[in-house]
């Protein structure tokens, strides 16, 4: 007959992968917006992971050290058998993710873009990171789902694949409702070039725009020789 105890310990290991994938940079913010089945299908495979390891370090380690064995046994007042390890899977996944984490931010958010983002998080990422080099060469232009239309540099973005960007305008304007034709009403680059020249390019950051992703309908790459020919057309 089944063991009720041991059948509900099972969804121990199941939390311990859950813990390690919500709480590791790079993996945390794809699994955030995983369907329901892909979710667990991944909790699960990286459970099994993890048992494997705990197996292991109970076998070469705790177990070559019975006083500290002994000592991690009483701290669980409950006697079911097979907790402890169960218990253990926990700690180790979280133990682990917190030490992946000692990686550089920026580069685990670099990887998690570059396998699971959409186009939309690679472009905006690439402006961001090209902008702290050259701000003029990351420029990108938006088109929003109210035909509004920004060209600018990307200068933040909010954890990978939630909702929002800051971009640094370096001119505005609108899409015509019928032909779609792009006109530029306000330029900012006299602005901003005289905050860097002046060495206050930090000042650039109050003229940053929020937007909302979801209101976003078109993004590419902006070349001002190029659009000066498009212009001329």
């Amino acid at each position: 007959m089944p063991n009720f105890d041991f059948n509900i310990l099972f969804l121990l290991p199941l939390l311990g992968g859950y813990l390690f994938l919500s709480t590791f940079n790079f993996t945390k913010y794809n699994h955030a917006r995983l369907e329901t089945q892909r979710l667990i299908f991944n909790c699960i495979l990286t459970s099994i992971i993890f048992v494997f390891i705990a197996k292991k370090f109970d076998n070469f380690l705790i177990k070559k050290l019975p006083a500290f064995r002994l000592w991690l046994g009483n701290i669980n007042p409950y006697n079911i058998d097979n907790l402890n390890f169960f218990l253990l899977v926990i700690v180790i996944s979280v133990f682990s993710a917190l030490i992946l984490n000692k990686v550089p931010r920026n580069y685990l958010i670099y990887l998690s873009i570059k396998y699971w983002g959409d186009d939309y998080e690679k472009l905006f990422y690439y402006s961001l990171r090209k902008s702290e080099i050259d701000p003029s060469k990351a420029l990108i232009l938006l088109t929003t789902d109210s035909n509004k239309v920004y060209i600018g540099y990307i200068n933040k973005i909010s954890n990978p694949h939630k909702q929002h960007i800051e971009i640094i305008p370096y001119y505005s304007g609108y899409r015509d409702n019928e032909t779609k034709n792009l006109s530029i009403t306000t330029s900012y680059t006299d602005v901003i070039k005289r905050l860097f020249i002046k060495g206050k390019s930090e000042l650039a950051d109050d003229i940053g725009i929020i937007l909302p992703k979801t209101t976003i309908i078109s993004a590419t790459k902006f070349n001002t020789l190029i659009f000066k020919y498009f212009s001329k057309v």
